[in-house]
Formats: C-alpha cells, sequence, structure tokens
C-alpha cells in the first residue's frame, strides 16, 4: 500500500476515497451479476413435435417453444427425475387415439403462456390454459407434467373440494413453491383441477 505523507490533509483525500469505494462497489456489483449467471443453466428439452411446429407456424406466427432457462437449485432437483426441461408434454388428452400436446410458448413481448395443441375432426386447435407464466430473458419458475389418469382430490383449502377420476391422462402444471393444478379434458373442453396451494 502507498505511503500517504502527514502534509496531505483530510479533505484532500475524500474523492480518493470515493473513488475506491465506487471501485469496490463496481466489483461487488459485478461479482452478485456474475453469481446470479452462473446460477442459470439452460436444460435441454425434448424435441417438439412437428405438428407443432406446424401448427405454431401456420396459426401462432411469431410464437416459439422458449429457452428452458432455470436456475442451477432447480436443475439438479429435474435432473433427478428427468432427462429433459419440462416445458411440454405429448399425449391424447382428449380420447380421439390421436396425439395432442401442451407446453410453454413465448408470444408477443416476450411473455410465455402455457398453451394446448389438442386435435379435432378437422384438424388441430390450441387453447392458452395459463397466461403470464414466464419471461423472456429470467429464469422460468413453472413446470409441465404429463398427470396419469387416476383419482385426483381438489386442494383441501377449497370449499366444497371435488374429487375427479381422470379417464385419459392430463396436464399437470406446477408454480414452484406456490401451487399446482390439472387440466384435463371433459365435455369437450379443458377443466381445471387445483391441486395445491
Amino acid at each position: 500500500m502507498p505511503h500517504i505523507s502527514a502534509s496531505k490533509s483530510i479533505p484532500s483525500l475524500i474523492p480518493h476515497a470515493f473513488a475506491v469505494a465506487g471501485l469496490v462497489a463496481g466489483i461487488v456489483v459485478g461479482s452478485a451479476s456474475a453469481q446470479a449467471a452462473k446460477r442459470q443453466t439452460i436444460l435441454k428439452a425434448a424435441p417438439t413435435p412437428a405438428f407443432v411446429t406446424r401448427y405454431l407456424k401456420r396459426k401462432l406466427p411469431g410464437a416459439t417453444i422458449p429457452r428452458a432457462k432455470y436456475n442451477r437449485e432447480d436443475v439438479a432437483a429435474f435432473l433427478k427425475r428427468h432427462r429433459h426441461a419440462p416445458i411440454q408434454v405429448t399425449a391424447d388428452f382428449n380420447g380421439d387415439r390421436k396425439s395432442d400436446w401442451a407446453g410453454l410458448i413465448r408470444v408477443r413481448g416476450g411473455k410465455v403462456q402455457l398453451v394446448a395443441i389438442y386435435s379435432t375432426r378437422k384438424g388441430y386447435r390450441h387453447t392458452v390454459l395459463q397466461k403470464n407464466v414466464g419471461q423472456t430473458g429470467y429464469p422460468l419458475r413453472v413446470s409441465v407434467h404429463r398427470q396419469k389418469p387416476g383419482r385426483l382430490r381438489e386442494t383441501p383449502t377449497v370449499k366444497k373440494a371435488k374429487t375427479v377420476r381422470l379417464r385419459r391422462p392430463g396436464i399437470s402444471f406446477i408454480y414452484f413453491e406456490k401451487s399446482s393444478v390439472v387440466f384435463y379434458w371433459t365435455r369437450g373442453r379443458f377443466a381445471r383441477l387445483w391441486t395445491s396451494d
């Protein structure tokens, strides 16, 4: 450390002190940003089915499958149970023996939505199941999974909680550390059942 002579007055040292403080603050902020970047990672997603890619191009121009950016802690948990990013599922949701799809898509403004693309007699249609579940550039805090057929009970906090028997696969959608909801096909449309809060 350089020697400071006693002949220098305190006021003359103040600008230097602020300069050093600013430099230290810059290092701390830069370090925090670097650490935040290290905590985020891209998790590889499964290939998107061809019928979904075609549908997005024809019916939802500009919409794309988002990059599966998650916090490293979440990725570590996913990799214990899943091979790919939990952002899409394919199954026959409506019972017509054709593949349907549900997953996250990015729309205008960088918003991320949960959308189902399902088969009909006249081709495929889509419906938005959940809006604004994420934003481009930020780690996702949601996941999409295939719900097995069987009995499901609504969260007990709901008055007159009901029990539903799924005859076909459903779509399980999880908000990390918040709640989860299952979407299932009934009477020609998707219904929802909150399974936790």
